[in-house]
């Protein structure tokens, strides 16, 4: 037998995924009526869905997003970090702090996404992407690599936010929506990316180029595939979680004020070069 014979068909694996994801969801609404345990259950749902695809060096969360002056973002759904360089500030019965420059993504999970459910996605995402990005390190005489988003060449990563939605009883509001959003003259990093809907599909951008794109840029415009199946979202989705790179050091300091305390050097006149006279100095006698 030819081993060339059998090829893996991905798009009918992602296919058998997404009925197991919907049986699943399926389950958790006809076992679980308290609204509050229903909606944790799907999160978690979607949560483990990620997490079956997303390569290692990405964390997957829950909680904030802070900036170094103490802004704070509304609570988010998923947060895809970069789990190899997130210091963690607080973190406490699932729930974590997480700074801004090293967040790659952010999911929000919509049960049912209606056209007032999108308004309030607008103001939660705008509670993430308003947030100041500083805190970097950039070494002197490095050659940087920059990541192109949005468009543009930058010289560290922008938060992506995206819709996850089980589901939507006004689909059409949500395109309508989504236009006036996108032609709202918002910069286009400060604004949903994308979205995509269990049952109607994906909401992409198509570029100046004609290309398809999870991140809108200059001039894109909306588009929806005529499939609906889940792996036309995953493959744009895939783009950027397969290549991402934060491309700074992050910097600590910045969050606890951005400088030392004043401190004494502990060093005598002696050893003090004539190049730095108004350093400070601890004599023999103050030892």
């Amino acid at each position: 037998m030819n081993l060339s014979d059998h090829k893996a068909d991905i798009r009918e694996i992602f296919k058998a995924s997404e009925e197991i994801f919907a049986a699943k969801l399926r389950a958790i609404r006809a076992s679980i009526h308290h609204a509050g345990l229903k909606g944790a259950g799907v999160e978690m749902l979607v949560q483990e869905f990620f997490e079956a695809i997303l390569p290692k060096n990405i964390g997957i969360g829950t909680g904030l997003v802070i900036d170094q002056y103490g802004a704070m973002s509304k609570q988010v759904d998923i947060v895809l970090y970069d789990s190899a360089a997130t210091p963690s500030f607080f973190s406490y019965g699932g729930v974590r702090l997480f700074p801004v420059e090293r967040v790659y993504f952010v999911i929000e999970v919509k049960t049912n996404l209606s056209g007032a459910e999108f308004d309030k996605s607008v103001e939660n995402m705008r509670s993430v992407k308003n947030l100041s990005q500083g805190a970097y390190t950039f070494s002197r005489g490095r050659i940087w690599e920059t990541k192109e988003l949005f468009g543009s060449e930058n010289r560290h990563w922008l938060p992506i936010y995206l819709i996850f939605a089980l589901g939507s009883s006004e689909f059409t509001a949500v395109e309508e929506r989504f236009r006036k959003h996108r032609e709202s003259g918002l910069p286009v990093e400060k604004q949903i990316d994308c979205i995509y809907v269990l049952g109607c599909g994906t909401i992409a951008n198509i570029l100046a180029d004609q290309s398809v794109s999870l991140l809108p840029a200059q001039g894109s415009f909306l588009i929806i595939p005529d499939s609906p199946d889940v792996v036309i979202f995953l493959s744009l989705f895939s783009v950027y979680f397969s290549q991402v790179d934060m491309g700074a050091n992050f910097n600590f300091l910045q969050y606890i004020g951005g400088d030392l305390p004043r401190s004494r050097v502990l060093i005598s006149k002696e050893q003090i070069p004539a190049a730095y006279p108004g350093a400070p100095i601890i004599d023999e006698g103050d030892r």
